[in-house]
């Protein structure tokens, strides 16, 4: 989390020095300096109402910023053309190779498995649906939450559309106008908004809302962590105001660690692909901690662990060698063209590399890995899948190890309450199992204190079709 906060200050400040020309070390520091006031100062409430607002204006400044595009292009449908002609509208690649990029199935299942652990499993997420009173509540923020996430990314893939429209024929990124990809819209934003007053500051305004929103809910979620996790339990007689005090220093004192992660981010390369490695390595062995969990009876702590020092070697030693070995692997970006420009107007560091990457013909449906190593094909997999092999290498390897202990270790078997298990995999597992097994697991009689109509009750924990709104305190 400490280094996902970094990534997203620092992408923004790189638009933002794009644009003004101020230092992005400098405008990473400033941000830091204002998210950590505010968010000390204020608290979750304060960041959530923070978090209104800063969403508000990022929509503002999207929309603003496509349609200005769109209006200069002569319209919707000269974007799509261009897109179109240019090889940017696929969506039937089925290829199942894992090495190409971006197919339909590393869209979907890769996907998922990136954006599951911050709804599953991060702290960010869960201070939230722990901020509203009841389930019912959690489920339609969830919602809300859906489509705006539905519409935000949808503007920034559409976005972009518009860009690629914009430069179809004269890229800057092949002219070395700009320096790395991430530039490219902040390029866009700045000669778009000329002759709008305004627009560009709200564009700038977007970019900072976006890092301040995902860095304030970040700093609360870790200071919320490490006071009422660790220094609660280590010293339970402190009164509020002084875990109230120790939470506020908390927030300072990883705002300064996570920000001197930036240095390090500063040298990496690219944002979105550095993100998933992150989340392959950190978040998906974590989301299969959980979902081994739910889904697995016989799992056991000794097991789990084990899983995750083992998953975490795996997935760092995976994502190093991949970028060690990015020179041996095919590269898979698309055909850029700068025919149409005016290249009196552009000074070039050296004209024929730049200009030799457009003779080169790229294949976008699959690889030419035959005559490779089987090492860099390995390592060749999509960044879009990074997380879901993290999340499968605990899971199987976490299932492995708790059924090795238990053999080793019989007497050692603690059974667990069935309320922490998914209801429709228990109820498979009783099927598979024989009640004298599943004893060794689960425990047949549990305790749950439920609410319905303002009332506490008991239910049976494997009457399944009772399994859909707790509030509850197991007993």
């Amino acid at each position: 989390m400490v280094i996902s906060m970094a990534v997203a200050i620092y992408a923004p400040a790189l638009a933002i020095e794009q644009i003004t020309g101020i230092n992005r070390m400098t405008t990473t520091g400033l941000l830091y300096l204002v998210c950590i006031f505010y968010s000390t100062m204020g608290g979750l409430k304060g960041v959530l109402w923070t978090d209104v607002l800063q969403a508000g204006i990022m929509l503002a400044s999207l929309i603003a910023i496509s349609w200005k595009g769109i209006a200069d292009m002569g319209g919707l449908g000269v974007v799509w053309e261009r897109a179109a002609n240019g090889g940017r509208i696929e969506f039937t690649n089925f290829n199942p190779d894992p090495r190409i990029r971006h197919t339909v199935w590393s869209s979907i299942v890769g996907g998922y498995f990136f954006t599951m652990p911050f709804y599953a499993t991060s702290q960010i997420q869960i201070q939230r649906y722990l901020s509203v009173p009841n389930i019912s509540s959690c489920r339609k923020a969830l919602l809300v939450n859906l489509i705006g996430i539905v519409i935000i990314v949808g503007l920034t893939f559409f976005i972009g559309l518009v860009i690629f429209a914009k430069y179809h024929n004269c890229d800057p990124l092949t002219l070395e106008i700009i320096e790395k990809p991430d530039q490219l819209l902040p390029a866009f934003a700045a000669e778009t908004s000329k002759g709008v007053p305004g627009l560009l500051g709200l564009f700038i305004a977007g970019l900072t809302a976006a890092s301040l929103s995902s860095l304030s809910s970040g700093l609360t979620a870790l200071a919320s962590i490490t006071t009422y996790d660790y220094v609660n339990k280590l010293f339970p007689h402190l009164s509020d105001s002084k875990l109230s005090l120790i939470s506020k220093m908390n927030t300072l004192v990883l705002g300064l660690v996570s920000y001197s992660f930036v240095f390090a981010i500063e040298n990496m390369g690219n944002i979105l692909q550095m993100l998933s490695s992150f989340v392959g390595i950190l978040s998906g062995p974590i989301f299969g901690l959980f979902t081994l969990g739910m889904f697995i009876p016989w799992a056991n702590s000794k097991g789990v662990a084990l899983g995750l020092l083992t998953s975490f070697p795996v997935m760092i030693v995976f994502t190093i060698g991949t970028q060690l070995n990015l020179s041996n692997m095919t590269d898979q970006k698309l055909p850029l063209s700068t025919d149409g420009c005016d290249v009196s107007n552009y000074t070039y560091s050296s004209t024929t590399s730049s200009f030799n990457l457009l003779d080169k013909e790229i294949s976008t449906t699959g690889t030419d890995c035959d005559d490779s190593s089987i090492l860099v094909e390995l390592l060749s997999v999509s960044y879009m899948w990074y997380s879901t092999i993290g999340c499968f290498t605990m899971f199987i390897l976490g299932s492995i190890y708790s059924i090795i202990i238990d053999r080793l270790y019989p007497k050692n078997i603690r059974s667990v309450d069935a309320v922490c298990f998914s209801p429709p995999i228990l109820t498979l597992w009783y099927r598979i199992f024989s009640k004298e097994t599943m004893t060794l697991w689960i425990k047949e009689k549990v305790t749950i204190l439920g609410s319905e109509n303002g009332e506490l009750h008991r239910k049976d924990p494997f009457d399944f079709n009772k399994f859909d709104d707790y509030g509850s305190t197991l007993q």
